[in-house]
Order: C-alpha cells, then structure tokens, then sequence
C-alpha cells in the first residue's frame, strides 16, 4: 500500500544519509504492515531492504540471513525483478566476507535475470558489480569492458547515481593499470558527484581509493588529507566497514 512504498522511500534516504537506527524504524515499520496485510511480495521488498541496511552498518550475519529469507519468498512468487535485486545484495554481503567466488556466481546471476528482463538501470548496476569482482581478481582488461558498458547503459538512461558509480570504478580500475592521472581526475569527480546527490557512503568509498591512488603517485600529504576525509563521512554515516579501513 501507500504507506509501506511511502516507509521504504524514507528508510532508503535514511541509509543513504547514514541514519541507520531511523531506517530501520521505517523498514521495520513497512514489514510489519506487509505481514499483516500477508503481502508476500511487499515482505520480501521488506526484507531486502533491511539486509541492504544491515549490510551498510557491518552486520553481515543479519544482513544474510534477511536477505535468504527475501530470496525464499521471491523464488515462491516467480519474482525474477525482485529476486535479480536480492541476488545483488547478497553478492554484496559475500563480497564483504571476502567470498569472491559467492560473489561473482551471485552477481552474474543478477545480471542474467536483468538482462532476460531488459532493464537498463540494472543491467549496469550488475554489469559494475561483476566489474568490481574483476577488479578484485586482477582482471584489469575484462573489468574495464564490463565497467565501460555499465557507463554506457547508464549514460543512455540519464542514471546519475549509476553514473557516478561507474565513473568511481573506472578511476580505481586505472588506478591500477598505470594511468593514474585520468584515475585520480575521476576519483576526483566521484567524490564530488556522491556529494552533490548525498551518497556520504559512495563519497567516503571514492576518498579511501583517491587516498591510495594519490599515495601510490608520492602525493603524500593529499593522501593522508583525503584519508582523514574519508575517516570522517564514514564515522558520520556509521559505516563500519570503511572505518575498518580508512
């Protein structure tokens, strides 16, 4: 109903913003509605949500186990839109736990259904997240395609977040491929561009890999400035996961 889409809107902007106690008010709030209403579809869009909320605070135990229970729900109601978004998620939550394998197998998963359904935001969002994997494997050449494509569909669709975060993955991409240069003038305009839309989490991810770039090229000085930045947003927006490492 109104109500719940109004409660999962709110919770949203709230786990962006970093206000994680008040997002999950609202998630919860929205779930509780949907179990009374026996909506098994508004639960899973529920569940899903709180695992992406459990995932930005560091609970990866809780994180996983909604969003198996989302997944359980979805797979009954022939969900395929739904069930691509929870396959991302939990490639996420495996790609925290240092699964890389778990992640990939999740994130192609996403990406057949997304593709199947033709659905442009998605495709990229996927098409970034198997990048990202590739980055992680040293598959500079092959994760520069996928990411490349991920700019382009975003592009296409006027996706500014999706833009954003495909500008963000190219920089740490070059960032390692000797070009440095155009890695830092990127992770520059990521840092800014997350500012701009209130993404403090993409903003403090962008400073912690503009710190390294910029370290990795002698600029220590910026380095140490940039990482003390993103230190910062991190700790106003209660990401433990980038505080463990800034």
């Amino acid at each position: 109903d109104t109500l719940s889409y109004t409660l999962d809107n709110l919770g949203i902007t709230a786990t962006r913003s970093g206000d994680y106690d008040q997002a999950e008010e609202y998630f919860q709030e929205a779930l509780a509605i949907r179990q009374r209403q026996q909506d098994s579809a508004g639960q899973a869009r529920s569940l899903t949500n709180l695992s992406r909320l459990y995932k930005s605070r560091g609970d990866l135990n809780a994180a996983a186990h909604a969003c198996e229970d989302a997944m359980r729900l979805l797979a009954n109601l022939h969900d395929r839109a739904g069930l691509a978004s929870a396959h991302a998620t939990m490639g996420e939550i495996s790609e925290m736990l240092g699964d890389l394998d778990g992640a990939e197998n999740s994130y192609r998963s996403a990406l057949e259904i997304n593709e199947a359904l033709g659905m442009p935001d998605n495709i990229a969002m996927s098409l970034n997240q198997v990048a990202r994997i590739l980055l992680e494997r040293e598959d500079f050449s092959t994760a520069e395609r996928y990411a490349e494509r991920a700019l382009t569909e975003n592009q296409l669709s006027s996706n500014r977040e999706g833009t954003v975060a495909s500008t963000h993955l190219l920089g740490r991409i070059f960032s390692h491929t000797d070009r440095e240069s155009l890695a830092i003038g990127l992770l520059e305009e990521a840092v800014s561009n997350y500012r701009a839309i209130g993404n403090k989490n993409g903003e403090a991810w962008a400073c912690l890999h503009l710190a390294k770039t910029l370290r990795r090229v002698g600029r220590d000085k910026e380095a140490l400035e940039t990482l003390h930045k993103a230190r910062f947003i991190a700790e106003a927006a209660g990401n433990a996961s980038i505080r463990a490492l800034a």
